[in-house]
């Protein structure tokens, strides 16, 4: 079901509206997101999709030409899932709340933060949170996002280096294994996996996002440059990573994340 429309983006252009259920594309049936997104892939920007549609009792088809993805944000969304997926679970759902992971081979730690109203029905996305030099403030990093993950349905994992002073890239071992552990026992919405951070934290988001392009879907680095040991990979359209950069008004750092 389309959840929503870009105003002047060729879906709108198409006449597609918000509520139509795709049901075909490029002559193959649609069943799911996925399957949607597997006929996308073989496309490129300017080509011409056939797209077929159901609203209410009518049968649509429709052929947008296709463009780049758009680089503004939506309006608020309405949930992306069915309305009665956040019913009470038929099982005892995991741990929710404020939750202290750990991996028994490796000796750092990690703070992790469940919306209490979790239902295993509804599928969370992860924010990976790494620390600026300096380590993690608890109550205040609990204090922002707690609203927001209850919000937008997220899961805040927010993993420590073992010298709060700075990250090593051996660390970004550490950080995949909490994110498999959170997706091993919560529904995870596999696009909306994002990995976030400032300063060293986000030289460090840089690396785990590009070093795990199957499971990270995003990275949002404030105040910080590539690490010089990583390099933009080519588009793939299969494994898409959106990056969001930002740099304060003044310092140091700023011509090279210009760059």
């Amino acid at each position: 079901v389309v959840r929503y429309v870009y105003p002047d983006s060729p879906a709108a252009a198409a006449g597609i509206e918000r509520g139509d259920r795709i049901v075909e594309c490029q002559g193959e049936d649609v069943d799911d997101v996925e399957a949607l997104r597997e006929q996308l892939r073989t496309l490129a920007p300017g080509e011409t999709a056939k797209i077929g549609l159901r609203r209410e009792d009518q049968s649509l088809e429709v052929e947008p030409q296709l463009a780049t993805l758009p680089e503004t944000l939506p309006e608020p969304l309405p949930p992306a899932y069915p309305p009665d997926a956040d019913a009470p679970p038929d099982a005892e759902p995991p741990q929710v709340g404020e939750i202290q992971l750990k991996a028994p081979e490796l000796e750092n730690e990690c703070l992790a933060y469940v919306p209490e109203d979790y239902s295993p029905r509804v599928p969370h996305g992860v924010v990976i949170w790494l620390h600026a030099p300096g380590g993690v403030k608890q109550d205040e990093l609990l204090a922002t996002w707690q609203p927001l993950c209850e919000q937008y349905d997220l899961i805040l994992l927010a993993p420590r280096a073992s010298d709060p002073t700075k990250w090593q890239p051996t660390e970004a071992r550490f950080v995949r294994r909490m994110l498999e552990e959170v997706m091993k026992n919560y529904t995870v919405d596999k696009s909306r996996v994002v990995v976030h951070g400032h300063q060293g934290g986000g030289g460090m988001a840089y690396l785990v996002a590009l070093t795990n392009r199957d499971v990270v879907r995003a990275v949002a680095a404030v105040e910080a440059p590539l690490p010089r040991v990583s390099r933009l990979p080519e588009t793939d359209p299969v494994r898409r990573l959106a990056i969001f950069t930002t740099l304060a008004s003044k310092t140091e750092k700023t011509a090279a994340i210009e760059a």
